[in-house]
């Protein structure tokens, strides 16, 4: 399971006991057990890294490694807000949760000269698919990309990634099959999951390699035919697929025919803009389903001098079209893109015409209060992003001392939304205008000319803190999400999600002036990921108002859930 709080690298730092203990900072002590058996755990790494909006750096975090009898101790701890957990090899990675109570990870919080003893982690071990893929003649297919999917339903309101994943099937795990066709996926929560099964049709094709990025397979350079992407037991369609469920620290087993079958093909021809036939153009498909798109597989063709192109042995289902020219530098690069459907074992035929992508630049504007040096530490980014299904598309570009930004890249025509993040704190974004567009109302409609963006920051986004409670009692690891009244698909700046601390309290920082709905569950990470967050058994949800600069403490409390 993808967890959030294991994005910074694990620093291994001396056994407890090592340093003296300085009065004016915190430590942790406790030990790290299986969940199954309570079993100690040795060589178990606990890690505190810091709850804030910036990217954690070697020096901002602490961590140990458990002695043989699962023991450890972090001293010398700075006071603040932290993700605490622990992970072993063979088990999922586990959150720190202050009791029984707590379903989901709580954050932490250090106070000077705190010493927070009798910590305890209990681990679940991990899980495994393992199967061997065969062809229709019965001998075990090398090179195999197997893929664990899990079900993106129902997507948390707010949350833009979940909100683009929402019903597609997300890669959880991922091997390849060796030389005998056999594979196993490891490393996997209980649940219940697809499998796919991608034949590269390169036999030394190794798990290695696709882990270690930089490295794909594209169907143009095969030298033999392979089989379409399937799903156990063999079919083409995932609603056509048999789950296959693990329970936590077993193995299921999942094994898997390919068998030739007739799959589609997408071909068309590429112009240049004075519409005549582009030749030794790239030519790519980018699918919409999720399984494709995470895979190593990619699917390219060039044109030929007439402009012609074919992509043979796709999968039905909707793809992006891209194709490309790149000139002497970047600034005279050449792109399109169109969309296609590809009906099961079909045949699509597109056109596209090259034109020179648009650059977005701008400038960021505040009080005279605003030191650029300070902003320019912080590298405040502004984001480029399409929000229609039609095009793809994205691009992002650094502020400078002066207040300018330029993004990299060129875009395609369409609606984008704007959105600027690593704001100092206390600054909110209050209007962003191209000409005559309020892009924040109505987004960035970005056409044949190059669009000069106006960002006005100002001072006194608000504060708002609060605490979630059931019962009466402070709830610690409750999920809570801040989302404007008046809910924008330009506006992603707006939302926001945390967790309560050990004292059930939550905060959110840097919030600009509006309306908001406060929701709180106690909803974990895979119920979060796989859409059941809306079947946790209680919800609280309350409304606030914050003006200028205002500091508001609100309280949010669970109630039985009225969609069960």
């Amino acid at each position: 399971m993808v967890n959030r709080f294991f994005v910074g690298v694990i620093i291994v730092c001396a056994a407890f006991g090592q340093n003296k203990q300085d009065p004016k900072l915190a430590s942790v002590r406790g030990q790290v057990v299986s969940a199954t058996n309570a079993e100690p755990l040795r060589k178990a790494n606990v890690t505190l890294v810091p709850a804030s909006p910036r990217p954690a750096t070697f020096s901002d975090m602490y961590s140990a490694t458990t002695d043989g009898s699962g023991d450890f101790e972090i001293a010398n701890v700075a006071p603040g807000r932290y993700r605490f957990g622990a992970r072993k090899n063979g088990f999922l990675p586990g959150a720190y949760r202050p009791d029984e109570k707590s379903t989901a990870g709580t954050l932490l919080i250090l106070s000077e000269g705190q010493s927070l003893k009798d910590v305890l982690f209990r681990l679940t071990p991990a899980s495994a698919i393992i199967g061997r893929i065969t062809d229709e003649s019965g001998e075990p297919v090398p090179g195999v990309e197997i893929q664990a999917l899990l079900k993106v339903d129902k997507a948390a309101l707010g949350d833009e990634e979940r909100m683009l994943l929402s019903g597609q099937l997300l890669p959880i795990g991922r091997s390849v099959t060796n030389d005998l066709g056999e594979y196993r996926v490891y490393g996997l929560p209980p649940g219940e999951y697809y499998v796919s099964a991608i034949d590269s049709g390169i036999p030394g094709l190794t798990e290695y390699s696709l882990r270690s990025g930089g490295f794909g397979f594209s169907r143009e350079a095969l030298n033999q035919e392979t089989h379409p992407p399937v799903y156990f037991p063999g079919v083409a369609r995932p609603e056509e697929a048999q789950l296959v469920s693990i329970k936590a620290g077993q193995d299921a087993h999942a094994d898997v025919v390919l068998r030739p079958s007739k799959a589609g093909m997408i071909s068309g021809r590429v112009l240049a803009q004075d519409g005549k036939p582009a030749a030794s153009v790239s030519v790519s498909l980018r699918p919409k389903a999720l399984p494709n798109r995470f895979s190593s597989l990619t699917y390219r063709a060039t044109t030929d001098e007439k402009g012609h192109f074919e992509i043979s042995n796709v999968p039905d289902g909707a793809y992006t079209v891209q194709a490309w020219l790149m000139g002497e530098d970047e600034a005279s690069r050449l792109s399109a893109q169109q969309q296609a459907q590809l009906a099961e074992n079909g045949k699509a035929t597109v056109e596209l015409r090259l034109s020179k992508g648009i650059e977005v630049s701008g400038r960021v504007v505040g009080d005279a209060s605003l030191v650029f040096e300070q902003q320019f530490e912080r590298r405040i980014r502004v984001w480029i992003r399409s929000t229609s299904d039609d095009v793809e598309g994205w691009s992002v570009g650094e502020v400078k001392k002066d207040g300018t930004f330029k993004t990299y890249g060129e875009l395609p025509p369409g609606e984008y939304s704007v959105n600027v993040t690593n704001l100092p704190e206390g600054w909110y974004v209050k209007a962003i205008a191209a000409g005559n567009q309020d892009v924040l109302e109505a987004g960035l409609n970005i056409t044949s000319a190059s669009p000069d963006l106006g960002i006005s920051l100002v001072r006194g986004a608000a504060h708002l803190e609060g605490s979630v409670t059931d019962g009466g009692s402070l709830v610690g690891g409750a999920r809570v999400r801040l989302q404007p009244q008046k809910a924008s698909q330009f506006r992603k700046d707006l939302q926001s999600e945390t967790r309560t601390d050990q004292h059930g309290s939550f905060a959110f920082k840097n919030v600009a002036p509006d309306a908001y709905r406060v929701i709180a569950d106690m909803a974990d990470e895979q119920q979060v990921l796989t859409g059941s967050a809306d079947a946790v058994d209680k919800r609280g949800e309350t409304s606030v108002t914050v003006g200028t600069a205002e500091t508001k403490r609100i309280q949010v409390a669970l109630k039985a859930a009225t969609n069960r």
